[in-house]
């Protein structure tokens, strides 16, 4: 709705609005105890969390937890990933931080903060800094440069105070060691399964079924659902009502020209002789001879596509090296300095990158340039004949909103505007099946609805939509008739784990008190299983991820070789026995040793930071408002 107000503010609804608003100040009055209250989620030593700050961290958050599930990222999800407690705790650690830093002085001075800014790529163009493009960005974040320099300072101080007190922070000698045998231990396990597949049940009585059910009812509650008409209007099939002329598309180019222009480029071809990063100086040496080696073929006129296909090490050798055209950002600095200086045609002499040596043969260099506009007429064309079709969407579908504040529905005004009007089935907060161009966000939308609720103007994938509430289905749990088959088929799936555990649990006992575990399962005819040696944060060959078989595992020992119980796997129970443990070698101990010290040093640096944190909040002024303390 405020985008609605921010867009059209000239409506004589919006008027109407604002004045009823003035009016509300007037008599009740601006900034009272009781409003300021319901703006504040929290106070830290004195410091107001506002409603509006707490809201942009929640929904920061929503997003990026939606990139990661998608269309599965659920009301009951949310809930148990607990968002509002993590939006809440995070802007109280932000607030408690920066007052530290505050009384140690930590300052980031006007310089700093554009030095900092100018190197975000994002606000690049060409690798320059581009004040047009960082408005741009900016813009399309819903963020004023104002705001933004403000996060972004308080970023570099929390930066700098990490930094201060992180300083004196080190590994030594003996917990590296200590942390690489931990890590890098193998162990090797005899194992027994009992699969719930190979057992038997018979079948439920009535009575054990409704027992079941009983006890499991949450298991079968159906999820809400709603049913919503909407219209949907798509700016791109508006595109043939609206026009452009030349002088917009004139003033368009003058005003964007960075937009169009194009950085250089090379087109090339390489031969890559791999060397490990840790190798030592001979092996480095000797690769590199083997580099210089092909060079000398190719500048004495061997072809250079047929050199890389016999003597390449890198995936491009079968298309004889080509790289195709690249951009000096996409390439790492040895090689993209050294392409972008040569000229077409030229091969260079070996060049070290991380990845080994490269020798060079650019084919073609396409020159920073920028496009004409007869080149990108069409282009702009396009692009303002959409901006105006998505504007006379918008306002087609804002003159429908404020018919339905006199009474109106969608589906009769539809018919008024000769628009039309589509309903969907009920659908969970997965959101609708058909044409929908953002299921997840169309759903939040239309369960955010009462009956017959109207929602504001919704814009997802480019398309506009207006949603109506026709009707609301709550989660329920069923009677149990409506289940029958399932519930008997999860009685018994869930008489076989048990069985399976059982079975597990009396093999287990009988084996503790055998001397010989192999002759006993021989007796047993039991199938006894071999995993070969894992590491703790890997998996168990032939059984793949089991964390908790992984975990148990790695506690046996020669004196205790089998374990406490039976474990549950994802093919039933496993009783498990240690057969060898192998610690890490003192050779690969220093193949791995700085890539560990840093990943102990930053785990090390975690840990001091968060205990600095916790007793700093221990010691703060921290009151959460009643209604935002359970959330």
């Amino acid at each position: 709705m405020l985008d609605l107000m921010r867009k059209h503010a000239g409506s004589w609804m919006i008027k109407i609005i604002l004045v009823v608003i003035v009016i509300v100040f007037i008599f009740w009055g601006v900034g009272s105890v009781k409003s300021r209250r319901a703006n504040r989620v929290a106070e830290v030593n004195g410091e107001v969390i506002t409603v509006s700050e707490y809201k942009d961290v929640y929904e920061n958050l929503k997003d990026q937890y939606r990139r990661v599930y998608g269309n599965n990222l659920t009301e009951e999800l949310l809930k148990m990933l607990n968002l509002k407690q993590q939006a809440l705790w995070r802007l109280i650690d932000r607030k408690v931080m920066l007052q530290q830093a505050r009384q140690m002085g930590l300052q980031v001075s006007d310089r700093e903060l554009a030095a900092s800014i100018q190197a975000i790529k994002a606000f690049q163009t060409n690798g320059v800094f581009d004040s047009n493009q960082y408005q741009r960005v900016l813009a399309r974040a819903r963020l004023t440069p104002e705001a933004f320099e403000v996060d972004q300072r308080q970023s570099l101080i929390l930066s700098k105070l990490q930094d201060l007190l992180l300083a004196g922070v080190t590994v030594s000698e003996g917990e590296l060691r200590s942390y690489y045998d931990w890590l890098e231990a193998q162990v090797d396990i005899e194992y027994v399964l009992f699969s719930p597949k190979d057992m038997t049940v018979a079948d439920p009585s009535p009575a054990e079924l409704k027992d079941y059910f009983e006890a499991n009812k949450e298991k079968y509650k159906t999820p809400p659902k709603v049913k919503v008409r909407y219209i949907r209007i798509d700016p791109k099939e508006l595109k043939d009502q609206v026009t452009v002329g030349s002088e917009d598309i004139q003033i368009y180019y003058e005003d964007h020209l960075n937009e169009f222009k194009r950085e250089k480029t090379v087109e090339a071809r390489h031969i890559l002789i791999k060397v490990d990063p840790g190798a030592d100086p001979d092996t480095v040496a000797a690769k590199k001879a083997e580099a210089e080696k092909i060079y000398q073929k190719a500048v004495k006129g061997a072809d250079f596509a047929q050199l890389a296909k016999k003597y390449s090490e890198d995936p491009s050798a079968g298309k004889g090296g080509y790289l195709g055209v690249l951009k000096k950002s996409s390439l790492v600095k040895p090689f993209a300095e050294k392409a972008f200086s040569m000229s077409a045609g030229q091969i260079s002499e070996p060049v070290r990158t991380r990845f080994g040596w490269h020798v060079i043969k650019v084919e073609k260099v396409n020159p920073a340039r920028t496009s004409s506009l007869e080149e990108v007429e069409e282009q702009i064309k396009d692009k303002l004949l959409l901006d105006k079709a998505r504007t006379m969407a918008y306002d087609k579908l804002e003159a429908i909103y404020e018919m339905t504040f006199d009474g109106g529905n969608l589906e009769k005004i539809g018919r008024q505007e000769n628009l039309p009007v589509a309903e969907t089935d009920y659908f969970t907060t997965q959101g609708p099946k058909g044409k929908i161009d953002d299921p997840a966000k169309f759903a939040q939308a239309a369960f955010a609805l009462e009956p017959s609720e109207v929602s504001d103007i919704l814009e997802l994938g480019g398309v506009f939509y207006l949603l109506e509430m026709v009707d609301k289905i709550p989660a329920r749990i069923p009677a149990q008739e409506d289940v029958a088959e399932r519930l008997k088929k999860d009685w018994i799936a869930a008489r076989k784990q048990e069985k399976a555990r059982l079975d597990a649990a009396a093999f287990l006992d009988e084996a503790r008190a055998e001397q010989d575990f192999g002759a006993f399962c021989a007796r047993r005819k039991v199938t006894v299983g071999h995993s070969g040696f894992f590491k703790r944060n890997g998996t168990i060959p032939k059984l793949g991820y089991e964390p908790e078989i992984i975990k148990a595992a790695f506690e046996l020992s020669p004196s205790k070789p089998l374990a406490d119980k039976p474990l549950k796997g994802r093919q039933g129970y496993y009783v498990i026995r240690l057969k060898k443990r192998q610690p890490p070698g003192d050779e690969q101990f220093a193949r791995d040793r700085q890539q560990v010290r840093s990943r102990l040093l930053s785990q090390k640096k975690s840990r001091v930071f968060d205990q600095w944190l916790k007793a700093v909040k221990k010691n703060s002024q921290i009151r959460i408002e009643e209604a935002y303390s359970s959330r």
